[in-house]
């Protein structure tokens, strides 16, 4: 039994010495791992200039002129003017590692080649512009509805605004109306609109004494012709009237009749209004009965200043008479 004890104490020894030993091998271990590398294993580094992105870096060249150099070519690859980076650009004296430090092409390309480094420009640009005017419509209840009579003509104005068209690395992305100047202003225009119901152009049957004036002539055989109106003289440009409804199917000069205008009434009866000095209607116009269509001439085959009325019926000459009363 005390043989067996005598190994057992040994056994405890032994470990104990081994546990040292481990200990210490470990702490070796430690502190060799954290002592410095030797000169001799680092890379030696140059003077430099760095150029950094919102203190990011981007790229090392020469000098502070190779850097500037390098800005200034990739900015002038883009439409515009006033270029700014889009972001804050450094340029700060470093040292760094000399495979780092790039030629001036070589850092021109990483620029072009990479996405990092955007540039603002802006296109400023005159117009000008067309200022349309505006218009004021007055009612007219003696004027027929759609006619128009111009009291004011408008016209146009003009203005020049200076537009800033602003880039990112030659791409559009807005333009903005910076300034404005009225260059001449527009004029404003004013028109009578007629609110009057438009006549029909059918004839009331009933007709009406187109003038004023001294009854010259009848209708019937005279200087061995037959004479197929009726003659009333009065002074140049007396009013001339439609004698009925209806609408104008001649206005114009004719052998003979001078300047005349003759009015359909689209009830088989045609009246003519002959020798006019004046024409105030157009081929097409329906007329109301009463209304000023023209006034009394001198025009064509005449002795003196009168009207010469004809009443056609369905293509042959009536007495007017028969219809007015003078």
């Amino acid at each position: 039994m005390r043989f067996l004890k005598k190994i057992d104490e040994l056994n405890v020894t032994k470990n104990r010495h081994f546990m040292h030993i481990m200990v210490f091998v470990l702490c070796c271990a430690l502190c060799a791992a954290m002592l410095p590398l030797a000169p001799s294993t680092q890379a030696a580094e140059e003077p430099c200039t760095a150029v950094f992105k919102n203190g990011e870096f981007l790229f090392a060249v020469s000098t502070q002129q190779a850097a500037k150099n390098v800005l200034d070519r990739y900015c002038g690859d883009f439409l515009g003017t006033d270029p700014q980076f889009d972001g804050q650009v450094t340029i700060e004296d470093v040292q760094a590692k000399k495979h780092m430090i790039l030629s001036e092409d070589e850092a021109y390309a990483l620029l072009k080649d990479g996405d990092f480094l955007s540039v603002i420009t802006v296109a400023y640009k005159t117009v000008e512009e067309t200022v349309a005017y505006t218009e004021e419509e007055l009612r007219d209840d003696t004027l027929y509805a759609g006619d128009r009579v111009i009291l004011c003509e408008g016209r146009n104005g003009l203005q020049s605004k200076e537009v800033h068209t602003f880039y990112k690395n030659g791409i559009l992305q807005e333009s903005r109306v910076q300034a404005m100047e009225l260059v001449k202003p527009a004029v404003h225009q004013v028109v009578r609109v007629g609110t009057k119901p438009r006549p029909s152009d059918i004839g009331t049957g009933e007709m009406a004494t187109p003038c004023a004036g001294r009854f010259e002539s009848p209708f019937g055989a005279r200087w061995g012709r037959q004479h197929k109106g009726v003659d009333i003289s009065n002074a140049t440009d007396t009013p001339i009237y439609a004698a009925d409804n209806g609408r104008v199917i001649y206005a114009g000069f004719m052998s003979g009749f001078g300047q005349l205008i003759q009015v359909d009434h689209n009830n088989g009866l045609v009246t003519y209004y002959a020798h006019l000095n004046t024409m105030h209607v157009s081929v097409g116009d329906v007329v109301e009965k009463g209304q000023h269509i023209g006034g009394m001439g001198a025009t064509g085959n005449v002795t003196g200043t009168h009207l010469h009325f004809e009443v056609r019926q369905n293509g042959v000459a009536v007495d007017p008479l028969s219809y007015v009363g003078f």
